[in-house]
């Protein structure tokens, strides 16, 4: 399979009004691409604790949320110097500076927002207090948010590829996995494909936004650690 290829989006090519569909509808084959890659990628990291080698989780950076891991806490990762990622068995989210967040499952490919993320231990209560995004703000900070979950799953993978591929078995695949064309060795570039999907969803909000503001003579607002922290991480 070579790396999937969705059309990227570009704000010289796209109206503001197409910019907002771009931000937040996503098509069939996205969803099903990450319905087939985000739960598999994440069923490898969590067989990798009990490694032979290890937990390569670990060696790799991730450490547990709480002292004693119990069925459910998740690992943690830090995403960038004030933000960080935490990954569970069927649920990821990130934490910004300011204790908002943003949760994903593997069941919905679209990022949905939680109010405060200061005290979310398991995976069960991310996805209890977490809402839809309401507000183009929200999608932008909810697909920034997926945009740098991806590129950690796309580093890990391919960090535990490199060190030899009797640590992956092309059969170990969960259900939702095997229909999909998307070999073992392909995994990391699938992934790599959805966090530029989210990337682009991140900057198409953002264009709307701006040209929102622009034809009502105002000035884009952005919340202030958004402007001081997400926007600095690196773009894919």
């Amino acid at each position: 399979m070579v790396r999937p290829l969705f059309r990227r989006f570009h704000p010289s090519t796209c109206s503001p009004r197409e910019a907002y569909v771009r931000a937040t509808e996503t098509p069939r084959e996205v969803r099903a691409l990450a319905d087939a890659v985000i739960g598999w990628a994440l069923l490898n990291l969590w067989r990798d604790v009990a490694s032979p080698l290890g937990s390569l989780p670990e060696q790799f950076g991730f450490r547990p949320l709480t002292p004693i891991r119990t069925h459910g806490s998740p690992l943690s990762l830090a995403v960038s110097e004030h933000s960080r990622l935490l990954v569970a068995t069927e649920t990821l989210w990130c934490v910004s500076p300011n204790n908002t967040g943003t949760v994903l499952a593997t069941s919905r490919f679209e990022p949905v927002r939680l109010a405060d993320a200061s005290s979310i231990r398991v995976e069960s209560a991310a996805l209890a207090e977490a809402k839809r995004c309401t507000t183009p703000i929200d999608w932008v900070l909810g697909w920034n948010h997926v945009a740098a979950a991806m590129r950690q799953l796309v580093e890990y993978e391919a960090w535990v590829q490199r060190r030899g591929m009797g640590l992956r078995r092309e059969g170990e695949r969960p259900k939702a996995a095997r229909k999909t064309e998307v070999g073992m060795k392909d995994l990391p570039a699938a992934l790599r494909a959805l966090g530029e999907w989210a990337g682009d969803g991140e900057q198409a909000m953002l264009s709307w936004v701006i040209a929102d503001a622009k034809a009502r003579g105002a000035e884009p607002e952005f919340p202030d650690h958004y402007q001081r922290y997400e926007l600095a991480w690196p773009r894919a």
